[in-house]
């Protein structure tokens, strides 16, 4: 797969960042091992482009002239009202050592619990791996029909676990479960209460 490709500007100190956001522009910042922090500047709507591609744990690659990186999004602050990038942390990553980072957990398939009632509680989205920064997964899959009645749970070691790729959780941590919604917990709790009150009654009759 072809790695997408961003080109960034340097920045000089002397533009304020409301200006850049003007011109259409994102202050950013390079840095990585043995390499000097640079201020940099991205189009916001080629930026926007690759997010959406790649998130926070998929490699591109960053061209500063005529200087080329690897780099993982390592954080952003986005307006809250606005809801745009104001800024951006870039870490440029060596291809020949292993990188942690968090990849998506993606729930497909059906499931005989969902059907009859229960929903679907995740209770992780998203797992820390490490691996090679080609090995990079875009998401892992957990496959919900292992959840057949209601209280089933999905967890780390039913995962499809790519190749070339360590999850940094042990095995029995718990992804998703299947659970009554709360008017369905009120409505079996009602059950049972109801069917406990005629079995009393049932015994008191019998004396």
């Amino acid at each position: 797969m072809k790695k997408l490709k961003l080109k960034a500007e340097i920045r000089s100190p002397e533009l304020q960042a409301k200006i850049l956001r003007q011109d259409n522009k994102i202050p950013a910042i390079i840095y990585g091992n043995k390499f000097e922090n640079k201020s940099i500047t991205v189009d916001y709507g080629e930026f926007r482009k690759i997010f959406k591609e790649v998130s926070q744990h998929i490699p591109f690659l960053i061209t500063i002239g005529e200087q080329e990186f690897s780099v993982l999004i390592k954080d952003y602050d986005v307006d809250p009202v606005k809801n745009t990038f104001v800024h951006i942390d870039f870490y440029i990553i060596n291809e020949k050592i292993k990188t942690i980072t968090v990849v998506p957990i993606n729930f497909q398939g059906e499931s005989e619990a969902l059907k009859l009632g229960s929903l679907l509680t995740v209770v992780m989205p998203k797992i820390k791996v490490k691996c090679f920064p080609q090995d990079i997964p875009a998401q892992i899959d957990a496959d919900i029909s292992l959840l057949k009645e209601n209280g089933d749970k999905i967890k780390i070691a039913d995962l499809e676990q790519p190749k070339n790729v360590e999850f940094l959780i042990r095995n029995d941590a718990m992804v998703a479960k299947a659970e009554l919604s709360r008017g369905g917990k009120m409505a079996q709790s009602n059950s049972e209460a109801e069917e406990e009150t005629k079995t009393e009654t049932e015994e008191k009759d019998s004396e």
